[in-house]
């Protein structure tokens, strides 16, 4: 922000203005408010977790929340050719491939691109077998337990190196 010289007057307002407002007494907020806003908090705070915010949850609400929306999306991947929904990709792309060419023009280019990878996808979820969607999510299962070892022990040889010596 620029600032601009002020003359001898406008310093002088600055500073009656600054001593009139200084003087005058801090407001206090009326009880009645102030009943109020404890009131809420206490609510707050009295919520059972799962009716708070999902960053606020324990880790292994979290955890259990991610595992299962994961699984979810596998099985739906891998049962919906069973259960005759090989339609809905194709239909979603058309609807998408409307929508996006009469909003978005420009983006015509990327959602063909987009469009083939998801094609390829389905083709992809179409062609392998249940016992390989097993074995997949398995391998993901796995990497994923490795994956939380290998972080908690980096987290504990940091934790164990940087504590501060008594």
């Amino acid at each position: 922000m620029k600032e601009y010289p002020m003359n001898d007057e406008e310093k002088k307002l600055e500073a009656w203005v600054g001593a009139k407002l200084g003087a005058l007494p801090e407001r206090r907020a009326p009880s009645e408010l102030m009943e109020r806003v404890w009131q809420a908090v206490r609510e707050r705070e009295e919520r059972p977790w799962w009716r708070r915010g999902w960053a606020t949850w324990p880790r292994w609400a979290q955890t259990t929340c991610g595992l299962l929306s994961s699984a979810l999306v596998c099985g739906l991947a891998m049962f919906a050719p069973l259960w005759g929904w090989g339609g809905f990709l194709e239909w979603f792309n058309g609807v998408a491939t409307d929508v996006l060419t009469k909003v978005f023009r420009p983006l015509e280019v990327w959602w063909v691109g987009v469009k083939a990878m998801g094609l390829a996808a389905s083709s992809l979820v179409q062609s392998v077998s249940p016992i390989g969607w097993w074995a997949m999510g398995l391998g993901l299962v796995v990497v994923g337990v490795l994956y939380g070892c290998f972080l908690g022990m980096g987290l504990a040889l940091y934790r164990g190196v940087r504590r501060p010596i008594r």
